[in-house]
């Protein structure tokens, strides 16, 4: 995660993932998480590993030019009846 969750985010996480399987935090957030989260991830079978998250920069690669040829085949699916 490259926030620091709380503990609604992490069982948000766990429920709408249900096959997740580690949860990545920098450092610097590691020392906040709570007993009580520690214990349900080691419940669930999740492991809480400490790394920074990369490649979340917003100044590489913000658009990308979607082909026509792709936009007339979502426009040919979307004009047919099913």
């Amino acid at each position: 995660m490259a926030f620091r969750p709380s503990n609604k985010d992490i069982f948000g996480l766990v429920k709408t993932c249900p096959k997740i399987e580690v949860i990545q935090l920098p450092k610097s957030y590691m020392s906040t998480v709570s007993k009580s989260i520690e214990t349900f991830l080691e419940m669930q079978r999740i492991q809480l590993i400490e790394g920074d998250v990369w490649g979340h920069r917003k100044d590489t690669n913000e658009y990308y030019i979607i082909p026509s040829s792709v936009t007339e085949k979502i426009k040919l699916r979307a004009a047919t009846p099913p």
